[in-house]
């Protein structure tokens, strides 16, 4: 009809937000008395035991907690709380 309007109120979307883990690499981890180093398919990474701050154990794998730079999220295949306990023994140690 001509002249008649109609107005609905204004509508803002809202974004919703999530993070989400996503495979980077796939590869080997090995801890030894100075490092952690990965040895990947894409790349290799190693980072000193001094550098860590800590470190979250769970039940599939290991947050590496840095200093500076970004904490790796390590999911593991294998014993997860024995990566766990080796990690920890190297930190007490270093």
């Amino acid at each position: 009809m001509k002249g008649v309007r109609w107005r609905v109120g204004s509508f803002a979307p809202t974004r919703v937000t999530r993070d989400e883990l996503a495979l980077i690499d796939a590869g080997t981890l090995y801890i030894t008395n100075k490092r952690v180093i990965f040895q990947g398919g894409k790349k290799n990474s190693a980072i000193r035991l001094v550098a860590l701050i800590a470190f979250q154990p769970y039940s599939d794998g290991l947050v590496l907690e840095k200093a500076s730079g970004r904490s790796p999220h390590l999911i593991l295949d294998g014993d997860a709380e024995a990566a766990a306990a080796v990690l920890s023994g190297a930190l007490a140690r270093a």
